[in-house]
């Protein structure tokens, strides 16, 4: 005897509503908005939507979902966008936006040497604190640069706070290089002066 397939609680492929599911991006249900980021992975025609939404979203786990889209389909035009938003909420949309990047180290790499250019301090301190944690052979270059060319000490701090994370940043130079340009910063001297003690060199 034949037995009836039971009916697939799943739509067909070829029923998928892509602009269905891109305005329930912005339903008043947060599980119904957490349900379309989850449907819509792998379309990269809805990036843009699904970044536009991360930028006001409120739930947490709403969030979670969009971001873990976008690092699933992750290039640099998604790099470009999450860098545009990292300023347009508060401190959790911050991290959440540095935390992709770094899971996209070959796809920010060169989004971060542009932003390291800018003339926004906002946008150079993002570059900094992304090439602290990326896990890219590239980053320690970068922020051995920031030392030498970068103006506001705050942002080189942070740049010698990241290399010394790296097992790669050995650079006596660098360190004297940087705190030469600052000489009246207490706070850089004794940075480098500590730092210099930890590499062995008593200068």
């Amino acid at each position: 005897m034949l037995v009836k397939r039971a009916a697939s609680a799943e739509p067909a492929a070829a029923d998928f509503d892509e602009p269905q599911a891109i305005r329930d991006l912005d339903a008043a249900d947060p599980a119904l908005r957490r349900h379309a980021a989850q449907t819509l992975r792998g379309r990269p025609d809805a990036v843009d939507a699904l970044c536009r939404r991360l930028a006001v979203e409120t739930e947490r786990d709403v969030r979670a979902a969009l971001l873990s889209n976008l690092i699933g389909q992750k290039s640099t035009h998604i790099a470009d966008l999450l860098t545009s938003i990292f300023d347009k909420g508060g401190a959790a949309l911050r991290n959440e936006v540095m935390e992709a990047l770094w899971a996209m180290p070959a796809e920010s790499i060169e989004k971060m040497q542009t932003m390291l250019a800018s003339p926004n301090a906002k946008a150079r301190l993002l570059a900094v604190n992304v090439l602290s944690e990326i896990p890219h052979s590239h980053a320690v270059d970068l922020l051995e640069q920031v030392l030498l060319k970068e103006s506001d000490v705050n942002i080189c701090l942070a740049a010698v706070d990241g290399l010394t994370h790296s097992d790669d940043f050995r650079s006596v130079g660098r360190l004297t290089q940087f705190a030469a340009r600052f000489p009246h910063v207490e706070q850089a001297q004794f940075v480098v002066r500590s730092l210099l003690r930890g590499f062995g060199d008593t200068r």
